[in-house]
């Protein structure tokens, strides 16, 4: 995985990601994932949400719950 990025299976995630330019912004965006059994796809899910923080040049987080998943 990328650095700054990382999936947790069986707990909640948060991984903020600091973007420079985004210091000073007011707008702190957190996505919340729901995931059961979704080993093979959340680390693309994870990947692609951090990617936009930076397209708009913005702080956040994904939270990434997982309840009772049996795929890892």
């Amino acid at each position: 995985m990328a650095s700054g990025t990382a999936v947790a299976v069986g707990r909640v995630l948060v991984d903020p990601v600091t973007n420079p330019s985004a210091q000073d912004e007011t707008v702190y965006i957190s996505v919340v994932v729901p995931a059961r059994n979704e080993e093979s796809t959340i680390d693309a899910v994870v990947r692609r949400s951090f990617a936009a923080f930076n397209e708009l040049g913005r702080r956040g987080e994904v939270l990434v719950v997982n309840d009772g998943s049996t795929d890892g």
